[in-house]
Parts: structure tokens; sequence; C-alpha cells
């Protein structure tokens, strides 16, 4: 059996929880208070062209999706979901069997291939007037998604579900936002966390803010600190591991996308860096 996945997570959902409860981070210039929350009313599908094309990776026949941000707003995460047209005949649904029958441990036999899905998702900054491209859509089942591009003949009978967007709202704040295309309406999560925040612990001080792109905290104790940063070029990476090592960091791991040093007072930070979505992940702890 393929590796299993599960529903994608975006960080916003990671760390909801943690900015629901307050993370004491230093929210100076982030515009808390001074500028207007984010309203459905305030998005427009007609600001993000999309296209779905049949492509090619690492020599595997898939379909990728592409999205051009026209709108007001830098977006952090898409994520789309396809699903079986309301119109296709019974009859029709024989070209997911093969895959359902693969997967029996998570699809029941008396399941219904009208709830197979597709999902494609990059956890990537695309900013104002940029465009996201190789979102990979990989076949599913209801919440689930494995890594398994569909046919030709699966794809054809699928349309548009949903998009997911992570919408840096002109508050500092970084929202859900949900299009449905059924319904040709925008929701926005409840929840938000903010973007471009520090923290005020002592921890927080032993490696620099980042100045590109976007960065998102996802940590913040007493002893241990970590953030993603969005937007990061493979140079801006090999700049901010020389700045690592400039501040005391003995490399004691390291390779092009990732290092880890150690501090001669007892800290550690490990940095993990993905370059096809330009993206680094970054924690700090206090050795015990």
């Amino acid at each position: 059996m393929k590796r299993l996945t599960t529903i994608f997570c975006t960080i916003a959902l990671c760390v909801s929880c943690m900015a629901l409860q307050g993370c004491g981070a230093d929210n100076a210039g982030a515009g808390f208070g001074t500028k207007r929350a984010l309203k459905a009313s305030d998005l427009s599908i007609d600001d993000f062209a999309w296209e779905t094309v049949q492509t090619k990776y690492n020599g595997n026949d898939c379909y990728s999706f592409s999205l051009t941000n026209n709108s007001a707003y830098d977006v952090i995460d898409v994520k789309v979901t396809y699903k079986v047209r309301d119109d296709v005949a019974d009859s029709d649904l024989e070209v997911y069997n093969k895959f359902m029958n693969e997967h029996e441990g998570y699809i029941e036999a008396t399941d219904s291939p009208r709830d197979v899905i597709l999902r494609g998702f990059r956890d990537v900054l695309v900013a104002k007037g940029e465009k996201l491209t190789n979102l990979r859509f990989m076949i599913g089942f209801k919440n689930w998604s494995w890594y398994d591009y569909p046919t030709d003949e699966q794809f054809e009978l699928m349309g548009p579900k949903e998009i997911q967007l992570g919408v840096v709202g002109e508050d500092g704040l970084l929202y859900l936002a949900y299009y449905d295309f059924e319904t040709d309406t925008w929701m926005i999560d409840e929840n938000t966390i903010p973007v471009d925040t520090w923290s005020e612990k002592e921890i927080a001080k032993k490696i620099s803010r980042p100045a590109e792109g976007h960065h998102v905290v996802t940590t913040d104790e007493d002893d241990r600190f970590g953030f993603v940063s969005y937007g990061v070029t493979t140079d801006d990476y090999s700049q901010y591991v020389k700045s690592i090592k400039a501040v005391g960091f003995a490399e004691d791991n390291s390779n092009p996308s990732h290092f880890a040093g150690k501090s001669a007072d007892g800290y550690t930070v490990k940095l993990w860096y993905y370059s096809e979505d330009e993206r680094l992940s970054i924690t700090i702890e206090k050795e015990s």
C-alpha cells in the first residue's frame, strides 16, 4: 500500500491554538487595532486567475494547478480540492474501482466512488502579482489523499470544489479563506494568527529576525522558539546560515537544505530549507 497522507493542514491551523492563547510576541508595526479585519466581501475569485493543465513530474503523467494572485493581498498556502461532478453517471464511476480497491484498508466496500476527490497543496508564499505553478493533484477519498496521480479518465469526471487560501490581511493577521465553487461564495475562518511578529523571550534574541517575505511564529516557549519564513531565496538561505554561524553557532550538521548548529552557551539551532517553495523552518532550543 502506498504511503497515506492526512488532510492538508496549513500553517495557520497548526498554530491556531497558540495564536488564540497569545504567544507573547512583539506585535509592534503589525498594525493591530489600526487597520480593519479582512471580510469575505473583500475577496473576489476574479482576482485569482487559475487553470489546470496536464503535465509530467519525475516522468509521471499528472495534472498541475496554477494560480495568479491579482488581489490586494499576499497569500500564504494554497489548497485546491476537486470532486466528482454531479452530472457523472453511476456507470462511469468504475474508473475509480482500482484506486478504491488498492486502499481497502481505508475505503470500505460499501463506500461510494462519488466521494473520491483530488487535492493539491503548496505551503508557499504567493505575493501580490505573483504566480504559483506546479501545484500537483493527488487522488484521495473524503478527507484523505495519497501520493497517487489521477489517470486521464479519473480526472475527466472531476470538477473544482474549493480553493483554500491563507490571506495576509492589512491588520497583520493571517486568515484562512475558503471559496466554494458550487455556491460562488467566500467564507473566512474565525481563527487567525499574527504574521511578521517576534517573540519577547530571551531565546528569540539568540537568532536574527528574517527580513524577507513573511514569517509566522510556530513555537514560543522559554526554552524553545520556532518560526517559518516564506519567500526565502536560495541566496537568502545561504546568507542566513552565515548569520547563524557569525553569532556563535558552530556547525554540527549541514547540507544544501539543512543546517544544525550549537552555541557555547548551550543552545541548538536547526534550519530546514525547502527550495521549491522558498520556505525556511527554524527552531532554537535550550539544551537540558
